[in-house]
């Protein structure tokens, strides 16, 4: 094999198909979950909306490299929140390479006539995360509206499938050891939930920020940058491979997490206007310290 093969077969290879892919739109949310496991409420003022054409550019980067995306899904924050939503969902809609994708909502904001128009297609299903009294009314609204439109959806009872929530940790928990964080690794459903988020690929939607909150260091090895000119196949490849090995799948923000084998909590417990005000003010002070 020449050079120029070997070159091209370490930056694309059009026989892989990634199974799986979460895409991050912002964390901006018309909830304020109190144990929100992305932390959403504590910095949604500082990621609020990432910019939809380089979310595309991160995509189109992505798949020019491989056969296909077999499942896609794009969240917030609330996805419908974001003013070019429509962008997105329309490039996905037309990427032959993303072959069906699921729009994670928590079902308070109804989608305007054009995105519902959108989501009709074949490759669109629509999930409305279960938070109780925090949402059942808007759920069953939006639920209805999917009907008319002829919209595939579901009803998402979070990754135990019980309608609870896995206690994944709050901002203030400390590091774990390492042979515990092992442990809640094997158990951890999702360390297989890929995601990318403002241009970097992690293990899951909790991991590609928990460090601006709980404040640890994270290590190349717990990324790949999308938007560097190095970004290849192989890198996206060896990344998704280790996911099934819980020593090298391991990255920092592990650390700090209980996984999903642990205790289970109510789903969608809000915060009060106080406690959310308290808790960014405290955010925001360790950041002052640290610059």
């Amino acid at each position: 094999m020449n050079i120029i093969k070997k070159i091209k077969k370490y930056f694309y290879d059009f026989d892989y198909e990634l199974p799986n892919l979460v895409v991050i739109t912002g964390q901006k949310c018309t909830l304020k979950c109190k144990n929100c496991a992305n932390f959403s409420p504590y910095h949604s003022k500082e990621l609020d909306f990432y910019d939809i054409s380089k979310i595309i550019s991160d995509l189109k980067n992505i798949t020019k490299r491989l056969k296909y995306i077999q499942h896609m899904q794009v969240q917030g924050g609330d996805i419908f929140l974001h003013k070019d939503v429509i962008r997105l969902l329309n490039y996905i809609k037309n990427d032959e390479k993303i072959r069906e994708c699921v729009v994670a909502t928590n079902s308070i904001i109804i989608p305007k006539k054009e995105i519902l128009e959108i989501l009709s297609d074949k490759k669109f299903v629509v999930r409305f995360s279960s938070y109780g009294v925090a949402n059942e009314l808007n759920e069953k609204k939006l639920e209805k509206i999917c009907n008319e439109f002829n919209i595939n959806h579901y009803v998402y009872l979070f990754a135990n499938g019980n309608s609870s929530w896995a206690d994944c940790g709050g901002i203030d928990m400390k590091k774990h050891s390492l042979s515990l964080t092992k442990e809640n690794y094997k158990k951890c459903l999702f360390k297989v939930c890929l995601t990318l988020e403002n241009g970097i690929l992690s293990r899951c939607s909790r991991s590609t920020v928990a460090h601006k909150v709980q404040h640890f260091r994270i290590k190349k090895q717990d990324f790949v940058n999308v938007r560097s000119p190095l970004f290849n196949i192989h890198k996206l490849k060896q990344f998704v491979v280790e996911n099934e090995n819980s020593e090298k799948g391991i990255v920092q923000a592990c650390f700090y997490c209980n996984g999903t084998g642990g205790k289970m909590i109510v789903a969608g417990e809000q915060i009060s206007k106080e406690e959310s005000e308290l808790l960014i003010n405290k955010n925001n002070l360790i950041q002052s310290f640290k610059k």
